[in-house]
């Protein structure tokens, strides 16, 4: 099937790009949480969370309006008809964002004090200054996945990029400047990205693409798409949990629950990267109406993102107290929120790609009204809950906004295509992941290493011994292919 090779071949970038960049997101929290401790990782998740929470203002969902019409706009038009598009996406961002990023500076310490964490402001107003440089890139990376410019954007945005942050990162904390190194590492590799995106440009397009120009009903169009995503924009990951613990919670705190979520979507590296190609390839196949083929794509990748996640779901649901204790023994304090919010993750990988048929599909208003859902289901039991049960009570928050979300994506996405991204050929995964648990159960090992390494040789054996079906042997086949040929 061509598009399974298709998106074989652009996953193998994608995978590996998000391998990369999810590897050194990683080591530069183990060097956060070593050098700098959970306090100052307290105070910059959080204040980092309202800056960028914020700043899905200046963005207002145009992000996925570019993924969404720039394929739409090149199959229609012709090729580089999207060109107005991106001139657009970006002078729209850039302006928001430095009305936002100024307002915010302004009033950093009416902010900073409505939260309990009026000594906080100095870094707040550090982030409202970067907001504008930080706005640029994403639009850029966004364009260059519409238009099947994979390797470009993640080149510059999953490898480049934490490699920069990483050293940056260092040098800070060598020079002994450790409240300025998280926020002084945003900066930087803001102003970065900002000169890089504006060279990618240049390189690909020309300069004209600064000049072009969408017409008023086009910018309405993709504005009417677009901003329905802003609510899913601002309950996005972790950053309304963290905004609300800085209510309740002391800085050390909000830092130990903070590396709980980073911890937690680690697994989410398989997630991002299948969909990072399945989302405009889903548009383009359900314009074309071609069912048959997008049914295949959808459930082949459904299945390979439950297959890869599952040994690392397992060590975090499992053995989360030895990996907390990766990042120092006083962040075991949160094993039993890792617990409870890598069940809610595996939950989020076995429904898989249900949010891309919905947004794909050009049902952006549905998105809206799941995120209003989601976002009241997080916010009403993390303020229930965190105050009398700290970090657990935000995961227990987190764990149950994402299964309800994605019962009801599910539910939606059916009726959308008409099938479900299921078959009975899913149960071998699960079935290869009880066997390989039952054997590692039996190694007498404490070290998380070891265990880790044990079990997945076990899995995959398992997955070996239970064979795959015909559909993914096509999208295994693409992978070696562009991997080895």
């Amino acid at each position: 099937m061509r598009e399974l090779k298709l998106v074989a071949k652009g996953g193998v970038f994608s995978l590996f790009g998000d391998a990369v960049n999810y590897s050194l997101s990683y080591v530069f929290l183990f060097l956060a949480s070593h050098f700098l401790g959970a306090s100052l990782l307290g105070s910059y998740y959080w204040a980092i969370a309202i800056a960028s929470l914020l700043g899905e203002f200046a963005d207002l969902g145009t992000g996925q309006g570019l993924i969404y019409f720039s394929p739409k706009y090149e199959a229609e038009k012709g090729k580089d008809s999207s060109l107005p598009l991106l001139r657009f996406v970006l002078g729209f961002t850039l302006t928001n964002a430095l009305i936002v990023g100024t307002l915010l500076f302004i009033f950093a310490p009416q902010v900073a004090a409505y939260f309990n964490k009026a000594e906080l402001s100095w870094l707040i107003r550090l982030f409202a200054i970067a907001m504008p440089l930080s706005a640029f890139w994403p639009v850029v990376y966004k364009y260059c996945v519409g238009r099947f410019q994979i390797t470009t954007g993640i080149l510059y945005g999953d490898i480049s990029r934490p490699i920069i942050r990483v050293f940056v990162l260092i040098a800070f904390i060598f020079m002994g400047q450790k409240a300025f190194a998280l926020v002084g590492t945003e900066m930087i590799v803001g102003l970065v990205l900002f000169i890089v995106g504006v060279l990618i440009i240049i390189k690909l397009w020309g300069r004209g693409v600064f000049r072009q120009k969408l017409s008023w009903k086009e910018k309405k169009s993709v504005l009417l798409y677009s901003i329905p995503f802003l609510p899913l924009n601002l309950a996005r990951g972790e950053r309304m949990i963290i905004i609300i613990t800085g209510l309740f919670l002391l800085s050390t705190q909000i830092g130990i629950f903070g590396v709980v979520l980073k911890i937690a979507a680690l697994s989410q590296v398989i997630l991002t990267g299948m969909n990072f190609v399945l989302r405009p390839m889903v548009s383009k196949l359900y314009a074309e109406k071609n069912m048959e083929a997008l049914k295949g794509v959808y459930r082949s990748v459904t299945r390979w993102i439950f297959v890869l996640t599952l040994p690392l779901s397992y060590l975090f649901i499992f053995y989360s107290g030895p990996v907390l204790a990766l990042f120092g023994e006083k962040f075991t304090a949160g094993a039993m929120a890792l617990t409870i919010v890598a069940i809610g993750y595996l939950f989020e990988y076995g429904t898989s790609a249900t949010q891309v048929i919905i947004n794909m599909t050009g049902k952006s208003l549905l998105s809206l009204i799941n995120q209003i859902i989601y976002l009241a289901i997080v916010v009403v039991l993390a303020f229930l809950l965190i105050p009398h049960y700290g970090i657990v009570g935000g995961a227990v928050a987190v764990a149950a906004g994402i299964v309800a979300i994605n019962l009801l994506r599910l539910y939606q996405s059916y009726r959308i295509v008409g099938f479900t991204p299921y078959s009975w050929y899913l149960f071998k995964p699960l079935l290869a992941a009880a066997i390989a648990g039952l054997l590692v159960r039996m190694i007498p090992s404490c070290q998380i290493l070891y265990v880790g390494i044990s079990y997945l040789l076990a899995y995959a054996a398992a997955i070996i011994i239970l064979r795959i079906d015909q559909e993914d042997r096509e999208l295994l086949l693409g992978l070696r292919r562009k991997l080895f040929f």
